[in-house]
């Protein structure tokens, strides 16, 4: 019990940490800038420690909403935070899903046909919950469609993968089941600089 309270109350201070990040990282600031970043870290945190994380994406969600609105005067919305909150869940619920007996079985490292799958489980397919999640909060923001929808879709979506292909295949290495050879190591970290060429955020509009 002390260690699935200590992992959640690390979780929280992860994903408070990856949305602060975020959004500090994009400019100008929007509400959607952080929902791509939080469900890769998400879904990496619920696939090394389990479902129990999701009451740490819950503090953390609460922590940094606090913070937004009462030292940055960010005025935040509770239904839109809350459809955000969800589609983060959500996409780290269906990523679990996705690689569970990958994971569980070690057949993610078994060939390169194997990681190949795995990172496209884990990143462009998953990626698409925030990224439809984007579009969403998006649009209730501002109140109708005045607003680039494929910026928000790109941007969340390529977000997401980034921190989905680096981070879960680096803290699987942590876990002291996950042993392999060398060249397989190579191949696990040469691969998500690949995906990285292909997913570089695109340029901010000019009418943002």
């Amino acid at each position: 019990m002390k260690v699935k309270l200590n992992q959640i109350l690390i979780a929280a201070l992860i994903y408070v940490a990856v949305c602060f990040i975020a959004s500090a990282a994009t400019h100008p600031f929007s509400i959607t800038s952080f929902i791509g970043p939080a469900a890769g870290i998400a879904s990496a945190l619920v696939i090394l420690w389990g479902g129990h994380v999701f009451f740490g994406l819950l503090l953390g969600t609460l922590i940094f909403n606090a913070v937004l609105t009462n030292y940055f005067d960010v005025s935040i919305d509770i239904a839109i935070s809350l459809i955000g909150l969800l589609a983060i869940c959500l996409q780290a619920y269906w990523c679990k899903l996705l690689t569970q007996v990958a994971v569980n079985k070690h057949r993610w490292l078994e060939s390169r046909a194997q990681l190949f799958i795995f990172i496209l489980q884990i990143g462009p397919v998953a990626g698409c919950v925030s990224a439809a999640a984007a579009v969403l909060v998006s649009v209730l923001d501002v109140k109708g469609f005045d607003v680039s929808l494929n910026y928000a879709f790109a941007t969340s979506w390529s977000g997401s993968v980034l921190v989905s292909v680096f981070l879960i295949p680096t803290l699987l290495f942590t876990q002291k089941s996950q042993t392999v050879i060398l060249t397989k190591r190579r191949l696990v970290v040469v691969s998500p600089v690949l995906w990285l060429n292909l997913t570089l955020p695109p340029k901010v509009p000019a009418s943002l």
